[in-house]
């Protein structure tokens, strides 16, 4: 085997390896469950300058096995940083708007580009059973492909989008063209 074929296979091998070690977001302790609607990030769909929420909801149905435990982390996917970003979490639901605002902290600072950004919770959050809304609130001046996503179909729950200049919510699939799922989760324990 000449060199160059050589070399080419081990360059191909490395890839392999590097793809298949590519931290998603989902590294939990075996004591943890993730809650989760979305596949692996795919993209991140440009959204006007203003301030959104991207979010996920889970059903009371869902949420009932959880009951009692813990919400101890939100896991998100940022593609391009926004000018303000925080973690919001609500309990309770009417079906088409998040029940309390039960957590909210401001993550602006510390965050990676391109990345998983894990949020610790502080401190962690009581699980009632109810429906839970993981969000995150950010904010741009200008276009920008802030918040992850999967490359879709969009499941229920999986792309709830608030929008400030129209003051509510709505499933990004009914206001736009794109079938998505936003890349936020939660770790139980």
């Amino acid at each position: 085997m000449n060199t160059n074929k050589l070399l080419l296979i081990l360059a191909l091998l490395a890839s392999i390896l590097v793809t298949a070690c590519k931290d998603d977001g989902t590294k939990i302790d075996p004591n943890q469950e993730l809650l989760s609607l979305d596949g692996d990030n795919f993209s991140a769909p440009e959204l006007p300058g203003g301030t959104f929420e991207g979010a996920v909801r889970f059903e009371a149905a869902t949420m009932a096995a959880h009951a009692g435990k813990k919400l101890v982390s939100v896991q998100y996917f940022l593609q391009d940083l926004p000018r303000f970003c925080e973690i919001r979490i609500y309990e309770g639901t009417n079906d088409t708007v998040p029940g309390p605002l039960v957590y909210d902290a401001n993550v602006t600072t510390g965050r990676d580009a391109n990345s998983w950004n894990i949020h610790e919770l502080s401190p962690a959050l009581d699980l009632s059973g109810d429906d839970l809304w993981i969000a995150v609130r950010f904010q741009h001046n200008n276009p920008q492909r802030t918040l992850g996503c999967d490359p879709g179909p969009a499941v229920t729950n999986g792309d709830w989008l608030w929008d400030e200049a129209f003051q509510s919510w709505d499933r990004f699939r009914d206001v736009s063209t794109i079938d998505i799922n936003w890349n936020v989760r939660g770790v139980v324990e």
